[in-house]
């Protein structure tokens, strides 16, 4: 995504330690954007991106079930970068198993992740997007979520 500015974009990222997310950080990060990323062991992230350019880099331990926690970041990334331009919804993890043998918990651990978690960011980041009358939103989830067994 080229972003129509002449400064950097202000991305902020969650779930960023493995996987796309952080070949996604790494990429924003060579390209010169600015990032906060998202993850539950920052130590593990930062070991992740071992060679990439962190000047632009925010690097924030969240549980995005916790509403307080996702606002903090929020507010941490507003004060370092000046606003927040794009927002990838991205945390999550799959869980395969029977219906019948899946614990209630499981599921819900799962669901408070990938759909609480989801919307605790939303709710943090819409009004400074409404207020700045700018911002993108994307959200990347699994197919299984739309494919019956």
């Amino acid at each position: 995504m080229t972003y129509p500015t002449d400064r950097p974009a202000t991305w902020f990222v969650t779930g960023t330690s493995r996987g796309l997310r952080l070949a996604l950080v790494r990429h924003l990060l060579h390209r010169g954007d600015h990032v906060a990323a998202t993850t539950r062991s920052t130590q593990r992230l930062l070991a992740a991106l071992d060679g990439a350019p962190t000047g632009g880099l925010l690097p924030l331990e969240v549980a995005l079930t916790d509403e307080e926690s996702v606002r903090a970041a929020v507010e941490a990334t507003v004060a370092r970068f000046g606003s927040i331009g794009v927002v990838v919804n991205n945390a999550g993890y799959g869980y395969l198993g029977a219906v019948e043998e899946t614990s209630d918990a499981d599921v819900r651990r799962m669901f408070d992740v990938q759909v609480n978690g989801t919307w605790n960011v939303l709710r943090s980041v819409l009004p400074i997007m409404r207020a700045a009358r700018s911002g993108h939103v994307m959200t990347v989830s699994s197919i299984l979520g739309l494919l019956s067994f």
